[in-house]
């Protein structure tokens, strides 16, 4: 029998963290617990039953939301009867549910050794399942789930619908991708420009005064209001060309990074690619953290 991959970390009284963990394999999803209903942000990878999990946690009806649709914010969807997405992520859905698709990209993506050691993680994760309904949602969507409201805010960047959940009651904000501890990739089939990135960042920004903490979908949390302003910094050099452009890795794992105070934002390796309005391919690497 697997570890169980899962830990618990209170919030608050109606605000559970959920961290999945296993080998190189690491998400955070939270459950947001109201009067009537659940909501519940992330599924991640699917390494285990989260609808189990969620199940001993509340028996209040449980609305998914994913900040957006990689497969390691998507993995345990299936468990659900529906779930919610926005309407942007259309084609980055229909890629990540597509076993041989994801095979390409941790080839890109991941080590050999690593991909070896993780083969039957993997090939679970990647497996076909048949889901619920899906419903697309848009920039203002709001979730009631009783005594507390969750604002959708869209912040186009990580990927074209990536969007942030904002709980003006008790003054969270859920990242997802868009913002994390110590890095966001740009350089992933489908990441928009640092042009875009930096106006959802702006966006953030301006939000300012209804969220007290950060919660991102990967590493440590909460996060500092720090690393928004770090982040803003960093596009604003690569944006200027007054942060110079490290690159790592070699063939489908290449990459640029650019890095400010205790942040790295990682780029294609043809960063011309951005200067001339086209989408980055598939494949980039994934930094290791600098000390």
């Amino acid at each position: 029998m697997p570890k169980n991959p899962y830990t618990l970390i209170a919030i608050d009284d109606q605000t559970t963290a959920i961290e999945e963990k296993r080998l190189a394999f690491q998400c955070l999803c939270y459950l947001l617990t109201g009067k009537s209903h659940a909501l519940l942000i992330d599924t991640g990878f699917g390494l285990g039953d989260l609808a189990a999990l969620v199940k001993t946690l509340t028996d209040k009806p449980v609305w998914v939301v994913n900040t957006h649709a990689h497969f390691d914010h998507i993995g345990n969807n299936h468990r659900f009867p529906r779930f919610f997405l926005s309407r942007a992520e259309e084609e980055v859905f229909q890629r990540h549910t597509d076993p041989a698709y994801l095979w390409r990209l941790s080839a890109a993506l991941i080590p050999l050794p690593l991909r070896l050691l993780a083969h039957s993680t993997l090939d679970r994760i990647y497996k076909p399942k048949p889901l619920g309904i899906k419903t697309g949602i848009d920039d203002g969507y709001v979730f009631d789930p009783g005594g507390r409201s969750v604002e959708v805010v869209a912040t186009p960047g990580h990927s074209p619908g990536s969007l942030c959940l904002l709980d003006r009651e008790r003054r969270p904000l859920f990242t997802g991708d868009t913002l994390c501890d110590w890095w966001v990739l740009l350089n992933l089939e489908f990441c928009a420009a640092p042009e875009v990135y930096g106006a959802s960042l702006e966006r953030l920004s301006r939000l300012a005064g209804a969220y007290d903490r950060i919660y991102p979908g990967h590493h440590g949390f909460p996060v500092s209001r720090d690393r928004l302003e770090e982040y803003r910094a960093c596009v604003r050099g690569i944006l200027t060309g007054t942060i110079p452009l490290k690159p790592r890795g070699k063939g489908a794992a290449a990459a640029l990074y650019a890095s400010y105070g205790e942040v790295l934002i990682a780029l294609p390796a043809d960063f011309r690619r951005f200067k001339s309005g086209e989408l980055p391919v598939e494949g980039g690497g994934i930094p290791k953290k600098e000390q």
